[in-house]
């Protein structure tokens, strides 16, 4: 089934960034043809592969990373705004809905920006679920941005706010441009998991070809490999000990809303 991120474009509109339905963004260096989509998945083919966990992965600890952002001393003027970048140049831009707000860490409480949106029209999928499939409408999104861990992450959901799954988005940690104003940069590699935990890895070839052509230095894939680990491996440990659903645990009212195995990532 393909991931529920297909059919999200944007278009980039001066500084800001609004979606789309029949928006897209071109990108064609090295791969003619090809659209630079962030958050779509156009469909699991050759480059996009349901992976199953490997029970032999002991619980790992994510790479080490000293956050090197966090929400201001005096909240800044205005709204906060966020940069997504591209390897190749592209970006979008857009501003924040939601604010920083704090997180249980192995080192004590963490700093994670949240983010929600809505989509301009639903879109239905069959997810896997505890329950077996269920039609779902997805209608919106909410994302949070770690400065100290090398992806972020989307809770795609229905208009009831039920999980439609979680879209895993391996980047360079979270850093700020100037006060208010976010980046981070996508580095090719995601991981889709629909609500009962089952894994779709997207975008390895990119992610490779990346690291080929030296555009993903070696310390920065290795961080990536070992975090993509890590989350699989957290994910897994949840679906063990509680069952096939990843939300259970999830406090939407905890002020940070995060599920339990992003926590352990």
């Amino acid at each position: 089934m393909p991931p529920v991120t297909d059919g999200i474009k944007f278009v980039t509109i001066g500084r800001m960034t609004t979606e789309r339905p029949d928006a897209i963004h071109r990108d064609d260096e090295d791969r003619p043809g090809q659209a630079a989509t962030p958050l779509d998945s156009p469909g699991v083919d050759e480059s996009d592969r349901s992976v199953s966990f490997d029970r032999s992965l002991p619980e790992l600890d994510p790479p080490a990373v000293e956050p090197i952002c966090g929400p201001p001393e005096t909240k800044p003027r205005g709204h906060l705004y966020y940069r997504k970048e591209k390897l190749r140049g592209a970006c979008w831009e857009y501003r924040i809905e939601g604010g920083w707000v704090r997180a249980p860490g192995a080192k004590g409480e963490r700093d994670i920006l949240r983010h929600r949106f809505s989509f301009y029209r639903p879109r239905e999928f069959e997810i896997p679920t505890a329950d077996g499939l269920v039609r779902m409408a997805r209608s919106g999104a909410e994302q949070w941005f770690f400065p100290d861990r090398w992806f972020s992450l989307l809770r795609f959901i229905s208009v009831d706010d039920a999980t439609i799954g979680y879209y895993v988005n391996f980047s360079h940690p979270l850093r700020e441009i100037k006060p208010g104003y976010y980046h981070d940069l996508d580095l090719e590699l995601d991981l889709w998991l629909n609500p009962d935990g089952s894994p779709t890895e997207l975008d390895r070839p990119e992610f490779d070809h990346e690291v080929r052509r030296e555009r993903i230095q070696g310390d920065w894939a290795n961080s990536v490999e070992a975090s993509y680990r890590c989350v699989a491996s957290a994910a897994e440990k949840v679906v063990r000990e509680s069952g096939p659903n990843l939300d259970i645990g999830r406090d939407p009212d905890d002020g940070h809303g995060l599920p339990p195995f992003i926590l352990r990532a």
